[in-house]
């Protein structure tokens, strides 16, 4: 009952400690030979011999899992500041996407209105605006409305053709729009 063996002291058996050691290791071949049994001076000196080299190994085996549990731990604590970073940025992202949400509706929603309120002609020959399209769609306005008296603070604000290139020989005429 005083005895400890050696997986109640937590150790791994010694058969299999020997057996995971390298076969050219010097030490190893010094605990392998061993002179006869009938010795116990000499049995005793290669149990030493032998444990001697087993604290070494487990030890060099401790070191090695200390060096890994550390860099584990360092490992672990680095992904958990990137996951709480990544969290923040998550949740930063979201607030600015709301943010972008409105006026973008708001920009769509006056985008709309203005295109309602354009005038658009259709097969208005080439260059007949001149290089003031917007003094000649105001006049061709009041020309079109003659009957019906336009205040005196009608005036047309921008007027061009669509698209604003001229297009080949033949094509039909851009359309002319008043906005």
């Amino acid at each position: 009952m005083g005895r400890k063996t050696a997986s109640s002291a937590g150790l791994t058996p010694v058969k299999e400690l020997v057996d995971n050691m390298s076969q050219t290791d010097m030490e190893t071949e010094q605990c392998k030979s061993v002179a006869p049994e009938s010795h116990t001076d000499k049995i005793m000196a290669a149990i030493a011999a032998c444990q001697a080299v087993l604290t070494t190994k487990i030890g060099h085996l401790q070191s090695d899992m200390d060096k890994m549990r550390d860099h584990t731990k360092e490992v672990e604590r680095r992904l958990g500041d990137v996951g709480d970073s990544t969290n923040v940025t998550s949740a930063a992202t979201r607030t600015l996407q709301q943010q972008v949400k409105t006026p973008l509706a708001h920009l769509e929603d006056a985008e709309n209105r203005n295109r309602r309120n354009n005038v658009r002609i259709l097969g208005l020959p080439e260059q007949v605006e001149g290089s003031n399209p917007e003094e000649y769609a105001e006049q061709l306005i009041r020309t079109a409305m003659a009957p019906i008296e336009l205040s005196s603070s009608f005036v047309v604000e921008m007027a061009q053709r669509i698209p604003t290139r001229p297009l080949p020989l033949g094509a039909a005429p851009r359309p002319f729009i008043i906005y």
